[in-house]
């Protein structure tokens, strides 16, 4: 089998894209194709580097300016407006595209895999000149309040026409691909083609053997077997709704839910320190609620909750939500679009986004009337409907054609 070499440009080596690696890239592995990863000098980064240090013929390069390109940078950055400066993170981007191009010079790699539209942008500048085959993938969602103003949608229009340079942009999701389209416009008018290739879970990890799976959870957090155990996961972040689901349990917790519940919350992120202060601020509330450290894998921590919580604004697909419903684990989420392609069909309870009091209407049916046996009994359709193996076979096709000079 001959052996291909992929340049993987990635702006952020934690949450979804190195989800999405570690899940979708191993059948790639098994096909003859190896990896050169380049990504931000970041500690994220080099822990990602450590996690896959094994892997047969990887690299992991670091993206850092020089002090000579730096002060160039921050000369152009005085110049710009205020929110192009800022939205854009010119400073990495910069440092990734110039990375990129100097690996490219040097060496040959039969493809490029970009995560983020950020790193697709800069990945195809630095591709002028050597046409290597460019496959974009841009994981996430922008909200409609994201990049307005003027400078934001010249950004935008001169984006699209760099990122319609790439040979294939694969989207997470329908939903995902709608977003992107609507935000990029032309974007699937140029060489590149969009399409859809779903996230998807790896059920290998889902079942892989750990010390969360024993029950401990429950004792870490020092509540009885009859204490409702609700489930956050994944990143503290304004998108992701977590004060929604403050305001919820608030309000749950005053009108008195009948039952006491638990809410773990395992995430990290920027604005963990706030989401505290305010938890705390809301009194009875903060006994009722637990902050534990991010985990690398989820499902020793899902497969003993009573209810995984999802109260998301926005979703690219909601991959939290897939792994419960693989697990037989019920979930509330938000009717956001990309999860709610995930949960439609589910024995899930789905609410209006970033209404906390129909959230809270849910959590207290959950208590009262839980779906652990529907969810038990719909995990074997979730598992078919999710295995990450599927997606990784169209990725590795698609990756294939590519290198061989052609993609339809």
């Amino acid at each position: 089998m001959k052996t291909r070499r992929v340049l993987v440009a990635m702006r952020y080596a934690s949450g979804g894209t190195r989800t999405y690696i570690l899940d979708s890239y191993p059948l790639l592995a098994e096909r003859g194709f190896r990896f050169s990863f380049v990504g931000p000098a970041e500690p994220a980064f080099r822990e990602f580097s450590r996690e896959l240090a094994g892997w047969e013929g990887a690299e992991f390069v670091e993206a850092d300016l020089s002090p000579h390109a730096a002060g160039v940078l921050r000369r152009i950055e005085r110049r710009l407006p205020r929110d192009a400066s800022g939205s854009l993170d010119l400073r990495t981007a910069l440092a990734l595209g110039i990375t990129v191009r100097r690996l490219l010079q040097k060496r040959r790699f039969d493809l490029i895999h970009s995560h983020s539209w950020l790193c697709g942008l800069f990945s195809v500048l630095a591709n002028v000149g050597r046409g290597v085959p460019h496959v974009f993938t841009p994981h996430g969602t922008i909200s409609d309040g994201e990049y307005g103003g003027w400078s934001g949608r010249l950004m935008r229009r001169i984006a699209a026409r760099i990122l319609s340079r790439t040979d294939l942009c694969i989207a997470v999701s329908k939903a995902a691909r709608e977003n992107n389209v609507r935000f990029f416009p032309g974007l699937d008018r140029g060489r590149s083609r969009v399409v859809v290739i779903p996230n998807g879970v790896n059920l290998e990890r889902l079942a892989a053997p750990s010390a969360e799976s024993d029950g401990g959870l429950r004792t870490r957090l020092g509540i009885s077997p009859s204490c409702f155990l609700l489930g956050y996961l994944g990143r503290l972040s304004p998108e992701k709704g977590f004060l929604v689901l403050v305001e919820a349990l608030d309000r749950l917790l005053h009108e008195e839910p009948g039952r006491p519940f638990h809410l773990a919350a395992v995430a990290t992120g920027d604005y963990e320190r706030a989401y505290r202060a305010e938890v705390g601020r809301r009194g009875r509330l903060a006994e009722c609620v637990t902050f534990l450290d991010a985990v690398p894998n989820a499902a020793p921590l899902l497969g003993q909750l009573d209810l995984l919580a999802v109260p998301s604004l926005r979703e690219a697909f909601g991959l939290l939500a897939a792994e419960a419903l693989c697990l037989g684990v019920p979930v509330v989420g938000s009717d956001c679009k990309g999860l709610r392609e995930v949960l439609e069909g589910s024995p899930s309870w789905i609410v209006p986004t970033g209404d906390p009091a129909a959230l809270a209407g849910a959590l207290r049916e959950a208590m009262t009337s839980p779906r652990r046996t529907q969810a038990a009994g719909y995990a074997p359709e979730a598992r078919r409907r999710f295995d990450v193996l599927a997606g990784a076979r169209q990725l590795a096709g698609h990756f294939q054609r590519l290198c061989n000079g052609r993609l339809s």
